[in-house]
């Protein structure tokens, strides 16, 4: 059965269930509002997700940010090139208005890679702002990039939608942050390091809670969706309740992080 743990490891490794999160908040969008299913865009943002989180991860180590000597790198850095030159196939498909905000989330997700010259730190490095600006190009991925792609009005439902992703992001960040917390350079000013374990998992669980009270402000709410978002919200407490510094390798990096694909299975049921 060892084979079976080498192709998980791999599937967790290579980003590939990050992207699938990515792309499950697409379809939660999608399905919530009613927005058709657009088939490029959903697949250039999940290869898209799985280029640069494969970035992140793997180029601080490497000489020129491209050249990596260990093997199993080397097989994850080739699929990256595989998924870039996937993506940007199905990117040309895309109209030209959702060119604009993609391009713009790219410039930002540069910036939050690679170190500006002039300063010699990546925003990423910044104090106090790592989780904020993930979570809002998440937000903005999830939520925006699908209305604007098929030219829909940003209804006050959808802002009150994006706010409810970037608190979620931000919410399913605290066992990760928690997670990395002896790792984490002292000036990065995690949540965890700014307010200790305990108050950021209060943190979160209140993040989840103004999330779920944010769902009755809609004009619009279906009765299946508001059940599966409660289930969500008590799942997302109950995994940043139970995290903790030495948390299993794959408390984060699976179970929390597949808690957007178990939102949009549950929603295709209901």
């Amino acid at each position: 059965m060892q084979w079976i743990k080498t192709i998980f490891n791999f599937y967790i490794d290579a980003s590939i269930h990050v992207a699938l999160a990515v792309y499950a908040l697409i379809q939660v969008t999608c399905i919530n509002y009613n927005i058709p299913f657009e088939e490029n865009l959903s697949i250039a943002i999940l290869l898209g997700v799985i280029v640069s989180y494969n970035f992140l991860k793997y180029a601080e180590g490497a000489e020129k940010y491209l050249i990596v000597k260990r093997k199993y790198t080397k097989i994850i850095q080739f699929f990256s090139f595989a998924c870039a030159g996937g993506a940007v196939y199905f990117m040309m498909k895309l109209p030209l208005r959702t060119w604009v905000l993609l391009g713009i989330l790219t410039f930002i997700s540069a910036l939050y890679m690679i170190p500006i010259s002039k300063i010699g730190k990546n925003i990423r490095s910044l104090t106090g702002i790592k989780v904020f600006i993930v979570a809002s190009v998440w937000a903005l991925i999830t939520v925006v990039l699908p209305v604007l792609d098929k030219r829909l009005e940003m209804t006050g439902d959808l802002v009150v939608e994006t706010v409810q992703r970037f608190l979620f992001v931000v919410a399913v960040m605290v066992p990760f942050e928690i997670r990395d917390l002896s790792r984490d350079a002292q000036n990065l000013k995690t949540i965890p390091q700014l307010l200790g374990v305990r108050k950021a998992k209060m943190f979160g669980i209140l993040l989840m809670l103004l999330l779920y009270l944010f769902d009755f402000l809609k004009d619009e709410n279906n009765i299946g969706e508001h059940l599966v978002l409660a289930f969500i919200t008590i799942l997302v407490i109950v995994l940043v309740g139970l995290a903790k510094e030495n948390q299993g390798k794959y408390y984060s990096a699976f179970w929390v992080e597949g808690i957007p694909i178990v939102w949009w299975l549950l929603l295709l049921f209901f």
